[in-house]
């Protein structure tokens, strides 16, 4: 075996999505665009579930490949939340994901957030915050993804604490305990307290 050939070897595979796509965001610091980078598998998909209210509150990334998509099922959420935006979905090859939730009985509502954003003005958050609630009182599990899990849904995440009474930098710290990484920017956290973060806080 030549040295080229082992060397080839022993690089991960590489990653065929999109810049910034989720693999990267849950993977090691190793798995950037750019550097060596690990295959797209099931070892970077998290579903990473917290107590809230009467149900379970989860964050994942978003769930485009087939063992994703079987996690989720095994998973069994009564609604599905995508924060991620529609071209976006389509572009990471989840553009059926809505359908796909339907054939299975699972319920679907789209927040579109742009990455690292927060939601634009008009947005209906009420409306789905009423939702959400509903279902996690019912004793039901609800999903949260974006692209990587992090920013945008870890800012719903954390929202839906604080509304249910959870003082904003304990909430984060629970939520981080299971998603580390959870809310990305400072806006975000401003946006889920109504507060910007405390100094020295690792946003």
């Amino acid at each position: 075996m030549s040295a080229n050939e082992a060397r080839d070897r022993q690089v991960p595979a590489r990653c065929q999505h999109p810049p910034r796509c989720f693999c990267a965001a849950v993977l090691s610091p190793l798995a950037q665009h750019g550097a060596p980078r690990y295959p797209c598998t099931m070892s970077g998909f998290v579903i990473a579930p917290l107590p809230l209210r009467h149900g379970t509150l989860a964050l994942s990334p978003l769930p485009a490949l087939p063992e994703n998509r079987e996690a989720v099922e095994a998973f069994r959420p009564a609604l599905v939340v995508s924060m991620t935006e529609a071209a976006e979905m389509a572009a990471l090859g989840a553009g059926d994901l809505p359908d796909w939730l339907a054939a299975r009985g699972i319920d679907w509502a789209h927040f579109p957030v742009a990455d690292f954003g927060i939601p634009p003005q008009g947005a209906d958050w009420p409306r789905l915050a009423r939702r959400i609630a509903a279902t996690l009182d019912g004793g039901e599990k609800v999903l949260v993804h974006c692209r990587g899990g992090l920013g945008r849904s870890g800012m719903v995440a954390l929202k839906l604490m604080v509304d249910s009474g959870e003082p904003p930098e304990n909430a984060l710290e629970r939520l981080r305990a299971v998603r580390p990484g959870a809310v990305e920017t400072a806006a975000q956290f401003d946006w889920a307290t109504g507060k910007p973060p405390a100094t020295g806080l690792a946003l």
